[in-house]
Order: structure tokens, then C-alpha cells, then sequence
């Protein structure tokens, strides 16, 4: 199974006890369609989002990507996480920097809680704890 088979299957490296939750990495949700900005904005009342911007011909997105895949340490339950692949869906990824007011960058992650973005990073900035230590904070 390739990795982008894995990410969209939401099957992880590790099994899904509780206990191996450290090793585990995201659970993506495939974000291909303006309506699922709308989906976000909603469900970050509910939990927090996380949108990554990925380019698949860019070798720092894949090393960011790399770098959340084995370095994840928030649990599935306290995150819904969404894979936005740039170059497929170009247009959908200019809708996100507009509805959120955040300059586009790539590759580029962006925290939503409560409708706004509480934090965001790009480039080697992107790092899962990082995003632990925003989740605490925001």
C-alpha cells in the first residue's frame, strides 16, 4: 500500500490501542472541494482543525510531511486533520488562504479553532510539537 493510500485510508503504521496513540501518525482527511472549508469552519467549534498545505513536487513539503508522519504525538481525538495536495487542487488551496486570511505559503500548516486560525507555520517551521505546544496555548 503507497503512502498516500494509508493517509487517505486512515489506517496507521502502528495499531490503534491507546497505547501506541505516540507512535501513530495523523489521520488526514483528503481535502478536495470548496464546500470542505465550509465542513472545517464548523467542525472547529468542535475540535480543532488542522489544514496541511503539501506540495508533492516540493523536497521541504515532503520533509514537513515526513516530519509530522513519524514525529506525531496529539491524539486522533484531539485534532481532525486535513491533506490539501497543492498542485492537484490549486484553486482550492488560494479559497483557504482567502477564507482565513493567512499569505499563502507552501508548504504551510494552518490551526483552526472556533472559526479563525490561531496559529500557522510554514517550512522547516512545521513540527509537531509545535503544534502540541499551539494546541496547549490556543
Amino acid at each position: 500500500m503507497g503512502i498516500f493510500d494509508r493517509i487517505f485510508s486512515g489506517e496507521t503504521p502502528a495499531s490503534s490501542t491507546a497505547s501506541t496513540a505516540k507512535t501513530s501518525a495523523p489521520i488526514w482527511n483528503a481535502l478536495e472541494r470548496t464546500a470542505q472549508i465550509q465542513e472545517i469552519l464548523k467542525r472547529s467549534y468542535e475540535q480543532p482543525c488542522l489544514i496541511f498545505k503539501h506540495s508533492t513536487r516540493c523536497s521541504v513539503s515532503a520533509m514537513a510531511f515526513n516530519r509530522l508522519e513519524t514525529g506525531w504525538s496529539v491524539p486522533a481525538e484531539a485534532l481532525n486533520c486535513w491533506f490539501l495536495d497543492l498542485i492537484a487542487f490549486r484553486e482550492l488551496s488560494q479559497a483557504v488562504a482567502q477564507t482565513f486570511s493567512v499569505h499563502h505559503e507552501s508548504p504551510q500548516i494552518l490551526l483552526v479553532r472556533n472559526g479563525a486560525v490561531f496559529y500557522h507555520s510554514s517550512h522547516s517551521a512545521i513540527h509537531p510539537t509545535a503544534i502540541r505546544e499551539a494546541l496547549a496555548q490556543g
